[in-house]
């Protein structure tokens, strides 16, 4: 039952950013993140849908794929 559950809040999603910021590894999928942002009005809770950790010799980052 949860599954579906989960199926259903997900659905009513529609906004959707992808932002790269710098690297942190507590972050994961599936987690709610507070974003601060009032120029691009990205500002506010959204869901972690996927996360790429990257590490490179530019140094570690991460791209996030975010909805609410």
């Amino acid at each position: 039952m949860m599954p579906q559950t989960n199926l259903e809040l997900y659905n009513r999603l529609t906004e959707i950013v992808r932002l790269d910021v710098e690297g942190d590894v507590i972050l994961r999928a599936r987690d709610t993140v507070k974003v601060t942002e009032p120029f691009t009005g990205v500002s506010g809770n959204w869901f972690v849908y996927s996360i790429t950790h990257r590490l490179d010799e530019s140094g570690y980052t991460c791209t996030l794929h975010l909805v609410r």
